[in-house]
């Protein structure tokens, strides 16, 4: 390097064969261009500045030793000899500005030593918190996929009509002990539909109450939050309510199955008041309401007692007077005839309840379905239905069900006794995914079997849009076949 610079025309050239450290460094160089300012030549001011350290700090100190000149020793850069003035002061106070400068120094290193240190410490805390957070939302998830796994196994298992194992499965899920408030919902909302299923009315009960209150616990339920909150409509199917809403509608099915009408009535009414939208089809509260009405109301009681004497009465008379051929062709004949009285006439109709075939999640599915269908009929055609409440009254002295024990006949006398033009009946088949429905429409004078209707929805279809989809096919069928508006 030094033979680069003297070739480049550098005169001299001042170097050392190791590293010194700065403030020796200092040292060296101030005594140096201190003799060279006062007029020695090159060599004779490294001589002294050498010397000047030796006397300093001692010959072992052999750091005088490492400085060597490149260049000739006798120029001279200041040919007028002067001394410095108060060049003692002026090196003593370079040498405080200097070790100020150290001091300082090493204080901004000490400084940046500790933020640096702050710095490690704070991101190992975040870097951990961050690593331990998404650790516990992995077990978290892992955990709530078990569990869901658990869940959609019971249902299967419910599905296809396994109840035990089903029952089985949702009591794994409630005695997990890191299973959620809404999971711990979920399953006693199907532990309570394997009790209804086998009959157990009083344990259904008990497992819909415990439902209600595991969802109540829950986040999403506490505050009463729904899946369809942010939709635009003013009206939700029942699946879609929360799981609080649902366990309510549950247990009011199952006690006014249980004939506690007034029971049944407040907890569908709690759960219309609670709901951001209307999930319950008003026919069905209506029905509930009506039947209150009738166990309270005595002139609606001699009602019955008259309908269901004139019924029996007409019932012998009919099997005492007509051999079983004479009793198919009362209904197979002047079917035209029928059709055309009825036309432009209002028209009055008894919706049956419906027959079910296979297990389904939701709690009285076939009941709701038929009173949703109501509501449709109502709205879309000028159909006029017959009082349900006081229909299933009569059925209930006569120990009959509209899907079972009653014969065609019956159930062709019963109708016209209530003054109802035309039966509707039904059939529900669920399967693990889909709901068959066929749906009749009969007259009551002939037997005839005026339209029907065959949909295929799958499992997940809500309600509401079954029953508007069934609703507005046959109220146009009614429409053409009687020429109603």
């Amino acid at each position: 390097m030094a033979n680069a610079l003297l070739l480049s025309g550098v005169h001299h050239y001042i170097g050392t064969f190791w590293e010194i450290q700065d403030d020796y460094s200092r040292e060296f160089a101030m005594t140096c261009y201190k003799e060279i300012l006062a007029g020695s030549t090159i060599g004779d001011a490294i001589k002294k500045a050498r010397k000047s350290f030796v006397d300093a700090h001692g010959e072992d100190a052999i750091i005088w030793a490492s400085y060597l000149l490149y260049g000739d020793p006798r120029i001279c850069y200041t040919k007028n000899s002067t001394t410095l003035n108060n060049s003692t002061e002026i090196e003593q106070d370079d040498i405080s500005k200097s070790q100020k400068r150290d001091r300082d120094g090493k204080k901004l290193k000490r400084l940046l030593l500790m933020v640096g240190i702050a710095l490690l410490i704070i991101f190992g805390v975040l870097g951990y918190n961050i690593s331990y957070k998404w650790h516990l939302e992995r077990k978290a998830d892992k955990l709530k996929a078990e569990v869901s796994g658990y869940i959609n196994q019971a249902q299967i298992e419910f599905q296809k009509g396994e109840l035990d194992k089903a029952k089985q499965s949702f009591e794994k899920v409630v005695n997990m002990a890191d299973s959620s408030y809404e999971h711990k919902a979920e399953a006693f909302m199907g532990l309570g539909r394997v009790a209804s299923s086998k009959g157990s009315s009083d344990e259904a009960l008990s497992f819909y109450e415990q439902a209600s209150q595991y969802a109540v616990k829950s986040e999403d339920s506490f505050q009463g939050v729904n899946k369809s909150q942010n939709k635009n409509s003013d009206t939700i199917s029942i699946e879609e309510a929360n799981i609080a809403q649902q366990a309510q509608i549950a247990k009011a099915l199952v006690l006014s199955d249980k004939g506690d009408y007034e029971a049944a009535l407040l907890l569908l009414n709690q759960a219309k008041l609670t709901a951001k939208a209307d999930i319950i089809p008003q026919p069905l509260i209506q029905e509930v309401e009506q039947r209150v009405s009738i166990s309270k109301n005595r002139e609606k009681q001699q009602q019955i007692k008259e309908l269901i004497t004139s019924l029996l009465a007409q019932k012998d008379n009919l099997e005492n007077s007509l051999s079983d051929k004479d009793k198919n062709s009362l209904y197979t004949t002047s079917q035209k005839q029928s059709v055309d009285n009825l036309v432009n006439q209002p028209l009055t109709m008894w919706i049956m309840d419906f027959n079910t075939t296979g297990y389904t999640l939701q709690e009285g599915h076939s009941q709701i379905l038929a009173s949703a269908l109501a509501g449709v009929l109502l709205d879309k055609s000028s159909v006029r239905l017959v009082e349900r409440a006081m229909l299933d009254k009569v059925l209930e002295e006569l120990n009959l069900g509209t899907t079972e024990l009653m014969s065609k006949e019956t159930a062709l006398s019963i109708g016209k006794l209530m003054s109802a033009k035309t039966m509707l009946s039904g059939q529900m088949i669920f399967t693990n995914s889909e709901i068959q429905v066929s749906l009749r429409l009969i007259e009551t004078e002939t037997g005839q079997i005026v339209l029907s209707v065959n949909r295929v929805f799958g499992s997940l279809v809500p309600v509401s849009l079954m029953a508007d989809e069934l609703g507005s096919e046959v109220s146009q069928k009614i429409k053409t076949i009687y020429n109603q508006n």
